[in-house]
């Protein structure tokens, strides 16, 4: 069962005092201590992560809710899926016009505007963005932000991520690997089109869409991924307490100073025809990870890599590597971080960087990576075709820094703290 958020500002402030938000830079109030909020709905915790503060706090939903502006953009996303419904309901329906169901660009912009106005007048609102928005890090590219002009760029980045789910999961949009991310059925299907139908029914039935103006927007993109059976953002949450829970405890006992690295991190390499579970490569990865750290040159291992390759793969890489490395290499789980989300080499990085944040690690301290030999040039490689610019591309920065080249199946690079950024455009893995 979910908590409420805080309903007094006393409360927020008195709860994240060790934060000591006013007295730090922007760019460094996120906190390593932060524990983020859960609701009903994980897929939307990690999605739009802003989305689930609203929800979970009652005082800010009041608000949000008597807003006149809000309350007419609310009005029409009501009136809108009673319409959409019935039009994906109807007997000779060739189409179900869900897309009605998206926030328009104005509309987001109407939105942005009033948070704008509510962060710097109301206290619940202000209190969100010092007590939860900042030190969250989910929204850590805009942290050089005022509060409320970060609190608007939260809001954007939230509603860019809804309104992409609807584009790939609905309309048929390709993500940008299609290979592994997309729908792998057509829209346009009469029986697709059926489906996204007897979604919006069900979530009607349960009563959806009662409170506040987001409400009824963003829980049909949830049902979008689960009709779409891509619901992989979410399958190991809550990550922390979960998979990781006994590395994320012993980590906070070690002494980081009497290593050179902060972890060994191992990416996956995806399955050759032929290959069950694992890529025999991944194993030999593995082997030279877990020489590593029995040299002591990190105290923790990640194993980093989601369900790809091949397309909704049932195994999740870095669930089997760490099978193997606690079998067959005698690592205890105790110095294993794993991350079964990353979909990519840039997200491999990324993905590393925020576990290794959440341990409390150092940010100041490398970390080396143990892959094959294309991939250590492609890590260390500053030009067009590296992995750096290809970071630049996709995620809009680089994860890491002071990239080198340790032997030709080794590099180490320094982590990046704008790492901790929630993707809008990914919500497979954000």
């Amino acid at each position: 069962m979910t908590r409420p958020l805080i309903t007094a500002r006393a409360a927020l402030t008195l709860a994240f005092a060790p934060v000591a938000i006013a007295a730090l830079p922007a760019a460094h109030a996120q906190s390593a201590s932060y524990r983020p909020l859960v609701s009903a709905e994980p897929l939307q915790d990690r999605i739009a992560y802003l989305l689930t503060l609203f929800e979970k706090s009652p005082e800010v939903q009041h608000v949000l809710f008597r807003d006149p502006a809000l309350r007419a953009v609310r009005d029409r996303l009501v009136e809108t899926r009673s319409a959409v419904q019935a039009a994906c309901a109807a007997a000779d329906a060739t189409s179900c016009p869900v897309e009605r169901l998206m926030l328009g660009e104005g509309e987001i912009e109407t939105v942005a505007s009033v948070l704008v106005r509510l962060a710097v007048s109301d206290p619940a609102v202000a209190s969100l963005v010092s007590g939860h928005v900042r030190p969250s890090g989910r929204y850590q590219l805009h942290a050089h932000l005022s509060d409320p002009e970060l609190l608007a760029a939260a809001w954007r980045d939230a509603a860019r991520a809804i309104n992409r789910v609807y584009r790939l999961y609905a309309l048929g949009e390709k993500p940008a690997y299609p290979a592994i991310d997309g729908l792998d059925r057509e829209a346009a299907l009469p029986r697709f089109q059926g489906r996204l139908g007897d979604a919006l029914a069900m979530r009607a039935a349960l009563g959806s869409g009662s409170g506040y103006f987001g409400s009824v927007w963003s829980v049909y993109a949830v049902d979008l991924l689960i009709l779409a059976q891509r619901d992989e953002a979410a399958r190991y949450e809550p990550l922390d307490a979960g998979l990781n829970r006994t590395a994320n405890h012993f980590a906070r006992g070690l002494r980081w100073g009497r290593y050179r690295y902060s972890a060994i991190l191992v990416p996956g390499n995806g399955l050759e025809p032929g290959e069950k579970s694992l890529s025999a490569i991944a194993v030999l990865r593995l082997r030279l990870a877990a020489e590593r750290w029995r040299a002591g040159q990190a105290p923790l291992i990640i194993l980093s890599g989601g369900h790809v390759h091949p397309n909704r793969s049932p195994h999740a890489e870095a669930i089997e590597m760490k099978a193997v490395l606690m079998k067959r290499y005698g690592v205890p789980e105790r110095a294993i971080l794993t991350d079964p989300y990353a979909r990519h080499t840039t997200t491999n990085l990324r993905n590393a960087v925020r576990l290794l944040f959440r341990a409390g690690a150092p940010m100041d301290k490398p970390l080396l990576v143990t892959t094959s030999v294309w991939q250590t040039q492609y890590i260390a490689d500053p030009g067009k075709d590296g992995l750096a610019e290809r970071s630049r591309r996709e995620l809009g920065y680089p994860p890491y820094s002071d990239p080198r080249t340790i032997s030709p199946v080794e590099a180490s690079v320094m982590p990046d703290l704008r790492a901790l950024h929630t993707d809008p455009n990914e919500p497979l893995d954000p």
